[in-house]
Formats: C-alpha cells, sequence, structure tokens
C-alpha cells in the first residue's frame, strides 16, 4: 500500500506549460539527488499486525512527483510500445551513466511517464529504487544540460 497526502488525479494540469518552465523545474531538483542519502520516501511498518511494510513519500517526494504532473512531464495518453523499444532500452539503461546524455525532452517525458506507471503498480517502491539507483539523478543531470542548452527562442515552446 503506497500511502500519501498526494492523489495524482486531483493534480490540476495547467493548459500550456514552457519547456524553459518544465526543464527548470527537473533541473531544480538536481542538489537534492546529488545529496547522499537524499530519498523521495521511506519504508513504513505497520501499525497493523499482519500488514505489509509501505512506502510513505517525503514532502519533497510527494512535491517531485507531483510537479512531475504539473509540469507536463507526465503523459496523459498512453505510450503503448514505446517502452518496448530498442531505444527505451538504451535510455533505461542502469549501468550505463551516459544513457540519457542525449535524450531528447520528449524522451524524458516518456521515460518518467513510464516509471510513474510502474511506479503505482509496485506502490512506491519503484520511486525509492530510481532514487537510489541513481536514475532521478540522472535524469534530472540531464534536463539541466538541456537547460543550458536550450536557445532562448525556444524556452517558450509548449510541452506537449
Amino acid at each position: 500500500m503506497w500511502t500519501s497526502n498526494y492523489e495524482p488525479f486531483s493534480v490540476d494540469v495547467p493548459a500550456t506549460v514552457t519547456l524553459g518552465d518544465a526543464l527548470e523545474m527537473l533541473a531544480a531538483y538536481l542538489p537534492d539527488f546529488r545529496r547522499p542519502g537524499f530519498a523521495l520516501g521511506r519504508w513504513v511498518e505497520p501499525l497493523d499486525e499482519g500488514l505489509n511494510e509501505y512506502v510513505m513519500l517525503t514532502q519533497r517526494g510527494e512535491q517531485f512527483v507531483r510537479e512531475l504532473h504539473t509540469h507536463r512531464w507526465i503523459r496523459k495518453t498512453e505510450l503503448e510500445g514505446w517502452g518496448e523499444t530498442a531505444r527505451a532500452h538504451a535510455l533505461e539503461a542502469e549501468d550505463d551513466p551516459y544513457a540519457l546524455d542525449d535524450a531528447t525532452p520528449e524522451e524524458l517525458s516518456n521515460l518518467l511517464t513510464t516509471c510513474l506507471a510502474l511506479d503505482t503498480l509496485m506502490e512506491g517502491q519503484h520511486l525509492l529504487a530510481c532514487c537510489e539507483n541513481g536514475w532521478f539523478l540522472r535524469v534530472v543531470r540531464r534536463a539541466d544540460a538541456l537547460l543550458r542548452e536550450l536557445p532562448p527562442e525556444d524556452r517558450a515552446t509548449l510541452m506537449p
């Protein structure tokens, strides 16, 4: 059971978000994910006997997930088949620290959407794992690089 005060379906997603704002949001988490021991949540032992441990997000973890939605990184449409492509597998390679070095904003959005969809099934475990294994650090590092490379005239491009 994933307990949280955050309910992803109740988030008000703005009609438009610029690419510049979306990249700034992700890049703002770089200091968090670089900090040793940073976690989006923690395992909690239930008070009632017979129940399983569950993941509870920290305030910062809830904020991160909420902002992924409000900055339109999480797509509402299905990404049917994308996760099975060679490109998706190459970008998801956990043992390759350079796998995301050429990821586009659209690919980051696809990866984050897939990550959160999988986490819904795993009740928070996947988010913790992506934090612990450095995957989120690589994502926000790539967003920071994209932001620095983004020409001023492209900052106003709208997120899909």
